[in-house]
């Protein structure tokens, strides 16, 4: 099984400053694929579908000094995609560390 997932929305950075700690909400829309590939009685085959999908992330970053930035994020996606063995939710939680420059 593999997935691929695109992902577009708009991230709110929260005006208030906690010492150099920024934390941020978000959310949007995106497309996510997954890919499965069977072994079948004459030849192996790939399945393949995609579906529209939702995603929501919250974290924070800290900025080390004026644009460098180091921080953590949450993010959970939903897709609802029919599979070999029936529909199942092809998104899930994702944590990720970020490492960024802004100007």
């Amino acid at each position: 099984h593999s997935r691929i997932e695109f992902k577009m929305g708009v991230r709110k950075i929260l005006d208030f400053k906690l010492y150099s700690v920024r934390p941020f909400l978000g959310g949007g829309f995106g497309r996510v694929i997954a890919v499965e590939e069977y072994e079948g009685p004459l030849n192996p085959g790939k399945y393949q579908d995609g579906k529209i999908s939702i995603w929501l992330q919250g974290g924070c970053y800290w900025e080390l000094d004026r644009h460098f930035n180091i921080g953590l994020q949450y993010m959970y996606s939903r897709a609802r995609i029919e599979s070999l063995d029936g529909p199942k939710n092809h998104g899930g939680t994702h944590f990720n560390m970020l490492v960024g420059y802004h100007f």
